[in-house]
């Protein structure tokens, strides 16, 4: 089974998926992690993103400069279309390549920013939304990805409502108070779907 996480950003979807794989041995796909490999040098995704935004971005060593790309995007809409146009269908086939090369696992967890966006909900049979409150959110990111306040309001923007989330979820999980209840409310759904321990 293939269970996909969404919420927005400082919801805690880093948090489930180490829940499931500590307590459920489940196989994690970061889709970020494999956001960084397609846009590495050489690759398709690079060559585009290098011709629209230039080599302005570019790190010494022609590597891009995530700060930098991550710079022009949050704070364009029109440029973050573009970027995703630029990666999402390279991550796509390189995530679906990797489900069926997990074939063998009971249970795998993508985690992905970018679920709805990028239409990675194809790839899963289910769709939990992590969800926390705003202020907890706000939060966790200062203190924990050192983001400043401005910061995490421009990303903020730039993701889909809860609203929006909750209409694709198959379930949803409120990651705002302990780790026993978030592992809790995992445990019920789990259980439910014939996957308990």
């Amino acid at each position: 089974m293939v269970i996909g996480l969404i919420g927005g950003i400082g919801s805690g979807k880093s948090v489930v998926a180490k829940l499931l794989e500590k307590h459920y041995k489940a196989h994690i796909i970061n889709a970020d992690e494999i956001g960084h490999q397609v846009i590495q040098k050489g690759t398709p995704s690079y060559k585009k993103i290098i011709d629209y935004f230039g080599a302005e971005i570019l790190n010494t060593d022609g590597t891009i400069n995530r700060k930098n790309l991550g710079y022009l995007v949050f704070n364009n809409s029109q440029n973050l279309k573009k970027l995703n146009e630029f990666t999402h269908p390279f991550m796509f086939k390189e995530i679906e390549l990797i489900i069926h090369q997990l074939c063998s696992f009971q249970l795998i967890v993508l985690e992905a920013a970018v679920m709805i966006e990028a239409k990675f909900y194809e790839l899963v049979d289910e769709l939990w939304f992590i969800y926390s409150n705003k202020d907890i959110r706000i939060k966790r990111l200062i203190n924990h990805r050192g983001f400043s306040l401005t910061e995490v309001q421009s990303r903020m923007k730039q993701q889909y409502s809860d609203e929006i989330f909750q209409t694709y979820a198959d379930y949803c999980i409120d990651n705002s108070a302990t780790l026993e209840y978030t592992l809790k409310q995992i445990e019920e759904r789990l259980s439910f779907i014939g996957l308990g321990k």
